[in-house]
């Protein structure tokens, strides 16, 4: 009994520690923000690409056959929905692509591209062939893994506790894992929401209020599927494959699900409360370049918290491997 009271004791890996660490390392080097910094630029700065001619007709066409047999009352909020959307694409640039994966390079304007920009006849390619536009959003998206692949690689062999060499073959390795894992991500989420849309179409013609309440609950369950595969990314960027590396998320998520979960909340909540305060200077005032290098420096340290955290509780666990197998330390 006194020796399971004294393991009991056994200090859990600290998620402030983890921060605190993570920020402390890309403060001594900060050469690690170059990239995101370099990214958001180029989408700033960059050529902007619009297909608002190419897909105008599109939606004028589309709301009209929705019109059509909508309710009579409902006619003026399918004509709001219309005008936004039109909006929306008019003034949506295409460059933002670049951040389509979820490895991609972290940037502050990935999902706020817009046509405004500090530099005035600022020149807009429009295009005006479907086969053009989905060749650039792919190039785009692939341009955006392929850097966005060396960016956590660095920071995975940064943070690494064991130092090894970040070899030609060790990358491409880890850039095909990225792939796979987002692939089976992707498809996945396709195979789960594809009942469960079925399912709320039909209790949307029974009761909305039903339906709304099924969705909130099928949101819940999707979001706390994060916490088993929140640490995939970082064991593939650390020189695993990708089901040794689900397997060890997974054993993770058994043992450190609670901290795990608010870890995943203090990052969102740090990156999303910041990201407001980056995002107050216009798209057309080169005040914005603060808010640029202030994500960058955020975001960075944030990534690297994760993967010290992700190796503090490895660690914990390789450590303390006698005692959880004599069934002394308990969940």
């Amino acid at each position: 009994m006194e020796q399971k009271r004294r393991v009991e004791k056994i200090a859990l890996p600290s998620i402030t520690k983890a921060l605190g660490s993570g920020f402390n390392l890309i403060a001594e080097n900060i050469h690690f923000i170059v990239l995101p910094i370099l990214f958001d630029l180029l989408v700033w700065l960059g050529p902007r690409f619009r297909a608002y001619d190419l897909l105008k007709g599109n939606v004028i066409s589309l709301s009209q056959q929705i019109d059509q047999n909508a309710p009579a009352n409902l006619l003026n909020q399918m004509n709001s929905l219309r005008d936004i959307a039109l909006s929306a694409l008019e003034q949506t640039n295409i460059m933002g692509a670049i951040h389509f994966f979820p490895i991609s390079v972290p940037i502050l304007l990935g999902g706020n591209a817009s046509m405004a920009g500090p530099i005035d006849n600022l020149q807009i390619i429009e295009l005006h062939s479907v086969f053009v536009l989905f060749l650039l959003i792919a190039l785009l998206a692939l341009t955006g893994l392929l850097f966005g692949c060396f960016y956590y690689s660095a920071i995975a062999k940064k943070t690494s506790i064991i130092a090894y060499r970040l070899t030609m073959h060790r990358f491409f390795r880890q850039l095909l894992n990225s792939f796979v894992a987002v692939l089976l991500l992707f498809i996945s989420l396709v195979i789960l929401l594809i009942p469960i849309s079925c399912i709320l179409s039909i209790l949307l013609m029974i009761s909305s209020a039903l339906a709304q309440f099924l969705s909130m609950i099928f949101m819940i369950m999707i979001a706390w599927l994060i916490i088993p595969l929140f640490f995939t990314m970082h064991g593939i960027f650390l020189g695993n494959g990708v089901i040794e590396s689900l397997k060890m998320s997974f054993n993770l998520a058994r043992w450190f699900s609670t901290s795990t979960s608010f870890f995943i909340v203090a990052i969102v909540v740090i990156s999303q409360g910041m990201n407001l305060i980056w995002t107050i200077p216009q798209p057309d005032s080169w005040l914005l370049l603060i808010g640029i290098t202030g994500h960058a420096f955020i975001t960075t340290s944030l990534i690297s918290a994760s993967f010290i955290l992700y190796q503090q509780y490895l660690s914990w666990i390789s450590e303390n491997e006698e005692l959880i197998t004599k069934g002394i330390i308990q969940k």
